[in-house]
C-alpha cells in the first residue's frame, strides 16, 4: 500500500469516526494495532479531502 492509499484510508477512517451521532453512550473501540490519532481539528462539516503530492491536505467543507 502506498503512502498516499494509506494515508487516505487513516483519513477515511477519522472522518467515519466524527460522522458517529454525539449522543452515543458507548465509546467505539479500535481493533487491534489501530491507534487513534486526531490528525485535523477545528473542522465544522468536512465533506471531501485530496492530497498533494507534496502531502498538503485539501479539505472541502460544507457550509450553513
Amino acid at each position: 500500500m502506498n503512502e498516499t492509499n494509506r494515508r487516505t484510508l487513516v483519513l477515511g477512517f477519522i472522518c467515519g469516526l466524527l460522522c458517529l451521532p454525539a449522543s452515543a453512550s458507548a465509546e467505539p473501540t479500535l481493533p487491534s494495532g489501530f491507534q487513534d490519532t486526531i490528525a485535523f481539528d477545528g473542522l465544522e462539516q468536512p465533506t471531501t479531502f485530496r492530497f498533494s503530492p507534496d502531502g498538503r491536505v485539501f479539505v472541502a467543507e460544507k457550509g450553513g
